[in-house]
């Protein structure tokens, strides 16, 4: 989660975090958490990696983002530490959580990291998806492009990464977000979550479980994923 999107009071119970989790746990489902070392580049709020420790009392977390605070980093444990550089720091497990798009060379970025990693390390990528949803949105959390499912797969082959999984996210959704963009496209950039009743929240967090069956098959989404690992 961006750390300049704070508006939301509790993340994980918003549907759309509380979904895009749901996806993060089938993508590691059958690796040991337990024992893994998980890096999380550009954690921002660490919102996914703080849950997953809460759930694998053993799991070891390196928390990276260049904008993490003095105060930040004096919070670190030897379980959970927060870097602001990936210097020396190597796991077996990198998320890579709705970052990319902020970084305007994204190939040799997604690259040093993959160098730097242990041969067969997963990766788990989250990007947002589709051109055609740009939006002040965008704008507001300072991205420089959404993605296409080739585009994010090429990328992720093109650094040494072999894909296992890549396909789109919230194709449910996609067609009130792609009305809702194309309405509010004007104005001052502002971030399009918010928080919702609990009973909208819920029915929401509800009706996104038909997403879990249908996201491989659609050609569009609001979001995407990407698994692979690092070519032994």
């Amino acid at each position: 989660m961006d750390l300049i999107e704070t508006q939301l009071q509790d993340p994980i119970s918003h549907w759309y975090y509380a979904h895009k989790f749901r996806i993060i746990l089938k993508a590691i489902k059958g690796s040991d958490m337990d024992r893994a070392h998980l890096i999380d580049v550009g954690a921002g709020s660490a919102l996914f990696s703080k849950k997953l420790s809460e759930n694998h009392p053993n799991l070891r977390v390196s928390a990276v983002d260049i904008n993490y605070s003095a105060l930040e980093i004096s919070k670190s444990t030897p379980k959970f530490s927060y870097l602001t550089s990936l210097s020396g720091v190597s796991g077996d497990m990198y998320f890579l959580t709705d970052i990319l798009e902020h970084i305007y060379d994204d190939k040799e970025f997604l690259k040093e990291i993959v160098n730097s990693a242990p041969k067969g390390a997963k990766f788990v990528i989250t990007v947002p998806a589709l051109m055609t949803l740009w939006s002040n949105h965008d704008v507001f959390l300072k991205h420089f492009r959404r993605y296409s499912r080739s585009e994010l797969q090429s990328l992720m082959l093109a650094c040494g990464l072999e894909v296992s999984r890549c396909h789109y996210l919230f194709g449910t959704v996609f067609p009130l977000a792609w009305l809702s963009r194309r309405v509010k496209s004007k104005g001052t950039p502002s971030s399009q979550l918010k928080m919702h009743s609990q009973i909208l929240n819920r029915m929401m967090t509800i009706f996104l479980k038909i997403d879990l069956i249908v996201c491989h098959f659609l050609p569009f989404g609001v979001s995407l994923i990407g698994v692979g690992k690092k070519s032994d």
